[in-house]
């Protein structure tokens, strides 16, 4: 019994300490349980908090909410399993193991030909502290044993199974069966075009040490192949490194036979989605396009093609077709990525006769761009540049003259007989006029200037 001069103390130091004026029953009654070593407390509405609780015989509640985290050793497999609680020795190279019931009416759901991998360890009791204090494993024993069963008696759970030669298990050395072991259906080795075997001929195994989930299938011997592989889930096979280089050794992903989903969603190396290009035919008003930065109505993270004059657009800002946002080559809301990017300029009027009498001639250019006239823009600018020559030789002088009076003189020009080097009424012997166009695209920095020539004389 508890000293209770004690507990009084305690209570009376408590009160001139902590108590100012007053506090709960419910506070006061959990302080008084603490200082009096209990470990469980209740408040009015009815919860209870204890450290543990037995029962003898059934727990009956609306709502069972368990809190704790529950982990797996390093390989953990998805199938019928067993414990054997005591081994015979028949003699003969078999061995009837009994197996624990697990609870009353038991009866193991092994098969005949079931292919068993058993696990045994005695790590704990195999320490042994050495002379300076340190555990010593000398003693520790972990090992597989690989069997086969060759029949079952469900009326007393046993079974008797055969072992496998070292050489047919992976590690290349087999262990006997022994009381306490562990041990899980593999495979089985009966025949696959038998329902009764070849649906037992799979298995499912989680495991911390290849970091995957790993579906298997047509496991008819302990040792399998990468092609017994029907699917995993974490860390990829390392075969399939040697396959690909874009698979590098240690990445995740999934590996299966057949891939059946509603949609994929693929993401770039910076956890962006990788957007597909649609092809959205001709530009039309009213059309909706997509950029890339919100999927489609199909869940596809769409950047729209399309095509307008001759050449295609990929969106860039997404939304509703209007005449304000449709494709041209200053826009920004859409790339050029289909059609020529070269400027192209021409003489529209290629058929004049100089007349030596009256000499005039008009001449005039047009220039396109990615589809469009571009020949009034604001952003274009040309030089007009002549040649002549008399008595044989270039009007060097004259021409420099003439050539610095017409830069940036426009796409258009009525030539006279000055502009036509006439002197004293009498024309060159020969006349070239070349115009040089320059286009500003601020989108298409290296945009090379494009020359026309005609010839005058």
């Amino acid at each position: 019994m508890r000293d209770f001069r004690n507990i009084l103390k305690k209570i009376s130091d408590l009160k001139a300490k902590v108590l100012k004026d007053s506090i709960s029953p419910h506070y006061l009654g959990s302080i008084l349980e603490e200082m009096l070593e209990y470990t469980w407390w209740s408040d009015s509405p009815g919860n209870f908090e204890l450290e543990s609780l037995k029962l003898n015989s059934s727990l009956q509640v609306p709502e069972l909410v368990i809190d704790r985290v529950t982990a797996l050793d390093a390989d953990w497999l998805i199938t019928e399993s067993d414990i054997i609680t005591d081994v015979t020795d028949n003699g003969d190279g078999t061995y009837t193991l009994s197996l624990m019931e697990r609870y009353p009416g038991y009866v193991t759901a092994q098969i005949e030909h079931n292919i068993l991998k058993g696990y045994f360890q005695n790590i704990v009791p195999g320490l042994e502290p050495d002379d300076d204090g340190s555990l010593s494993k000398e003693n520790a024993d972990v090992h597989n044993c690989w069997m086969n069963v060759i029949s079952v008696d469900p009326s007393s759970n046993q079974i008797v199974v055969s072992l496998y030669p070292d050489s047919d298990t992976p590690a290349g050395t087999n262990f006997l069966p022994v009381v306490g072991m562990k041990f899980a259906q593999w495979g089985n080795s009966g025949d696959s075009d038998n329902p009764r075997y070849s649906r037992r001929q799979n298995v499912i195994q989680l495991s911390s040490y290849d970091g995957r989930i790993t579906k298997w299938f047509h496991v008819t011997k302990p040792i399998i192949e990468d092609t017994h592989i029907a699917a995993t889930f974490g860390t990829l096979p390392e075969f399939l490194a040697d396959l690909d280089p874009r698979i590098k050794p240690g990445d995740d992903g999934i590996m299966a036979d057949t891939v059946v989903a509603r949609r994929i969603i693929t993401l770039d190396s910076i956890g962006r989605p990788v957007v597909t290009v649609v092809d959205r035919g001709p530009w039309k008003l009213g059309e909706r396009f997509y950029d890339g930065s919100e999927p489609n109505d199909n869940g596809v993270y769409e950047r729209s093609l399309t095509y307008d004059h001759g050449h295609g657009w990929l969106n860039n800002s997404g939304g509703i077709a209007t005449a304000d946002n449709r494709p041209n080559w200053r826009t920004t809301y859409w790339t050029h990525t289909i059609g020529d990017t070269r400027l192209s300029l021409d003489f529209r009027e290629i058929d004049s006769v100089v007349d030596i009498d009256k000499p005039e001639c008009p001449l005039s250019l047009e220039a396109w761009y990615m589809g469009e006239d571009v020949t009034d823009s604001q952003a274009i600018y040309y030089d007009w540049t002549r040649e002549s020559v008399r008595n044989g030789a270039q009007d060097t002088a004259s021409d420099t003259l003439w050539n610095e009076a017409h830069k940036n003189a426009g796409p258009s020009l009525l030539l006279d007989a000055d502009d036509l080097n006439f002197q004293f009424g009498a024309a060159p012997e020969k006349l070239t006029i070349t115009v040089t166009a320059t286009l500003h695209d601020p989108n298409n920095p290296n945009l090379q200037p494009q020359s026309a020539q005609y010839y005058m004389i």
